[in-house]
């Protein structure tokens, strides 16, 4: 019987401890615990700096925040998901408005709470920020992704909308990835010819997919199911009193969508325009319909754009925000 079987069998009793028996059980919980945090620190000291991958996608953070802390203001700053890192030609739009661009977008899994936080310390007088958040996305992010994120960057880690639970949580996830990296560091997914942190453009546009072929199977998300969003968009409204407190303004702009999903959808998306309508204290300056273009516009997925769907919606947002943003008012 281990002395746990035996705590457990007294407190079960009703019965006491003595002091010895008490020091001891609590002396190797001690020990165990000091064993186990110095085997992940370990593990991330030793093991994960020869296992890296420093060009995974979501690594492109980096070359994006330091943009965005280099480039003067006023400038014109896109905040959310791959809809917008699959979907823009930053650089037409720079030239189109004269206005520097900064793409933050990259990856719906990381949360709507995310890119709010990772640009809120930069924004100056006289930015435009515009959001752009995939339906349905809840405020905090996936936690396999952000144990990936933290260890390519790891200041990002204070951008996560996280307890520290969840931080030790990451801790857990990270070391047991470096496990598995050990036997599988050789292999590599396809997918990483089109996610990459190379295959961005200096504005934060992702390019490595334009000269490849659609695939045949894109990925479909389905029926999405409705729920209340107030959560999420109280998230929101604090980044937007929070710029307009350092001089920026905040626009929010519906992500581009699939026509077949978005027929799918349609009911659901009228809701959360309803609730979007209502709740969210920055102008909301396009619709639901606006960048819902054909399904061989799209490449992988119903958010990710192919050349010809990026071209579209490139010509579309710069007509709105030429005529609702950066317009003389």
């Amino acid at each position: 019987m281990t002395d746990l079987d035996r705590f457990s069998l007294i407190l079960l009793r009703g019965g006491k401890m003595n002091k010895k028996m008490l020091v001891k059980f609590f002396f190797r919980v001690a020990v165990f615990t000091a064993l186990t945090l110095g085997f992940c620190f370990l593990m991330e000291a030793l093991v994960a700096p020869r296992i890296r991958n420093s060009n995974v996608y979501v690594a492109a953070t980096i070359e994006k925040e330091n943009r965005l802390a280099e480039l003067p203001s006023p400038r014109l700053v896109f905040v959310g998901g791959s809809n917008l890192a699959f979907g823009l030609d930053s650089k037409k739009i720079s030239d189109s408005l004269n206005i520097p661009v900064v793409n933050m977008g990259l990856y719906a899994g990381l949360g709507v709470a995310f890119g709010p936080n990772e640009v809120k310390e930069q924004l100056r007088k006289g930015d435009k920020v515009v959001l752009s958040i995939e339906y349905g996305l809840t405020r905090k992010g996936d936690s396999k992704m952000y144990a990936q994120l933290i260890d390519v960057n790891p200041k990002a880690a204070r951008f996560l909308d996280n307890s520290f639970g969840d931080r030790l949580k990451l801790m857990d996830i990270n070391w047991q990835r470096c496990v598995s990296s050990l036997f599988f560091a050789a292999l590599r997914s396809p997918d990483e010819a089109i996610y990459r942190r190379d295959g961005f453009s200096k504005e934060g546009d992702l390019l490595a997919h334009l000269d490849q072929p659609d695939p045949k199977n894109k990925t479909n998300k389905g029926k999405i199911l409705y729920r209340d969003y107030s959560d999420e968009i109280n998230a929101l409204n604090d980044f937007v009193a929070y710029a307009k407190n350092k001089g920026a303004d905040v626009y929010y702009t519906y992500p581009t969508y699939m026509a077949s999903e978005y027929h799918l959808n349609k009911e659901v998306i009228v809701q959360y325009d309803a609730q979007f309508q209502k709740q969210l204290t920055c102008p909301i300056i396009n619709t639901p319909e606006s960048f819902v273009f054909p399904d061989t516009d799209y490449f992988d997925n119903v958010y990710h754009l192919n050349r010809a769907g990026r071209a579209k919606r490139t010509q579309v947002m710069i007509n709105i925000l030429r005529d609702k943003v950066l317009s003389p008012k």
